[in-house]
């Protein structure tokens, strides 16, 4: 409110002061915005000569590339480490093209050449956060395709391009430019051009590195797939083998009822007794399962056909150890004789062979008894065949087993006199024990249950 004196009195005296009033808010306000312009203009002006400090001192774009591989590689894809040293201002770094000098060969040849960029920045983005010099370039890395049809040590030779980031002009003109409310401040435009036209907007670069390619034989591709194929089919086998298994046991019959006949052995021949007849249930007949007992037999399902994709097979086994089936009978290491009876139940049967007593069973029956011996005298002459074929199969073998074993050769052996030891008489007269005959067949084996043994 003070406003200063009005002069001297008539006598000479000092004059009173004089008072005023007046709002000075609003020039507060013109002088606070006029020293934040003063501010504004001196950090102009300090960026512009940092700036210009920057350009004639230190690398304006990302230079120093180094490119890292492997000493030897399996392949013709080769993976390169790219290192690139930033500079003052922010690049973009593409590759131009890639050279191979193969050693031995006089001449360079060109290779694809990869799409790939890495964009680095500069120091002076980062000038305020006090990292300067120490910002770290990371670029992905970069995949050569040598295309070789032969080992060598290869020198490869990549070519950078290097440019400016799109925009630097007008990002570096923000920063060294000023407008306020009073005062405003940008570098002269001649001073300007000529800052801006010594620097250079694109360079190139060339990188080197020396890899040994050992090429993948055909044993080695096949060392690398082929486990992976085994997995594969064993995969396939397993599944087709539970899906099989479980989809598709037997087909159930109507009629639970079997029957079971007494079979005399008499020196060697077979009859079917009608003194003991026994007509029984097995509800295991009447449902799709794996397995199930019959009159003390065991039925069940093998699953080793399903691999050569057929239909499970079905089998029978007795607690004595020797079965006959519809399709005969195939031998188990133990030396138990599994009954064959085919991959349907549908008039089927069963010898079960016993020291004690031995058993025909048949069912998928006719309602009447005497439709069942009739359904009898079918299946009595098959029956008799398969056990004649198994003892045969038997007594081959056991003859094949004792001319093996030199042990089982009496002291006065035919061989001894020049005879033929193979002529044997008696009812083994002309019978080969080597003969396949009667013997359990490759394709016989493998109805084997492996469970079972």
């Amino acid at each position: 409110m003070y406003g200063g004196t009005n002069g001297f009195g008539p006598n000479g005296e000092r004059g009173q002061p004089l008072l005023w009033r007046r709002d000075i808010s609003s020039i507060e306000i013109d002088l606070s915005d006029f020293l934040l312009d003063q501010e504004g203009v001196e950090e102009a002006k300090l960026q512009w000569e940092l700036l210009k400090q920057g350009v004639g001192e230190m690398a304006l774009l990302p230079s120093g590339l180094q490119l890292t591989g492997p000493d030897r590689s399996p392949g013709n894809k080769v993976e390169l480490e790219v290192a690139v040293s930033p500079g003052y201002f922010p690049g973009v770094v593409t590759t131009r093209n890639v050279r191979l000098q193969v050693a031995d060969q006089a001449t360079e040849r060109p290779a694809d050449v990869p799409e790939w960029s890495c964009s680095i920045p500069g120091i002076w983005d980062r000038r305020g956060d006090g990292q300067g010099s120490e910002i770290e370039a990371g670029c992905p890395d970069l995949d050569i395709d040598l295309g070789l049809s032969e080992d060598a040590i290869v020198d490869v030779a990549v070519s950078f391009d290097i440019v400016l980031a799109a925009g630097l002009e007008e990002d570096l003109r923000a920063g060294v430019i000023y407008e306020g409310a009073f005062l405003s401040w940008a570098p002269p435009e001649d001073e300007w051009a000529d800052f801006w036209g010594s620097i250079p907007k694109v360079t190139s670069e060339t990188a080197g590195v020396t890899v040994e390619v050992d090429l993948p034989t055909t044993g080695d591709k096949l060392r690398k797939f082929l486990p992976i194929l085994i997995a594969l089919i064993v995969l396939a086998l397993l599944l087709r083998v539970f899906a099989a298994w479980r989809l598709r046991p037997w087909s159930p019959l109507v009629s639970p009822e079997y029957m079971a006949w007494a079979l005399d052995v008499d020196q060697g021949s077979y009859s079917v007794s009608d003194a003991s007849v026994e007509r029984e249930l097995c509800m295991a007949l009447t449902r799709r399962s794996a397995s199930g007992q019959m009159g003390g037999l065991r039925l069940f399902s093998m699953w080793k056909p399903l691999l050569f994709g057929g239909p499970p097979q079905l089998a029978a086994k007795s607690p004595d150890g020797r079965c006959v089936g519809v399709q005969g009978s195939v031998a188990t290491r133990r030396g138990e004789r599994l009954g064959l009876i085919g991959n349907s139940l549908g008039d089927g049967w069963l010898v079960e062979m016993s020291p004690t007593a031995s058993r025909l069973i048949a069912w998928d029956l006719p309602p009447g008894d005497s439709e069942a011996r009739a359904r009898l005298n079918e299946v009595e002459s098959a029956a008799v065949y398969r056990i004649e074929q198994m003892q045969e199969a038997s007594t081959e073998a056991d003859n094949a087993d004792a001319i093996d074993t030199p042990e089982a050769m009496p002291p006065d052996s035919p061989t001894d006199s020049g005879s033929d030891p193979f002529a044997v008489g008696d009812s083994r007269q002309g019978v080969d024990p080597f003969s396949s005959e009667g013997s359990i067949s490759e394709e016989d084996s493998r109805y084997i249950d492996p469970f079972d043994q």
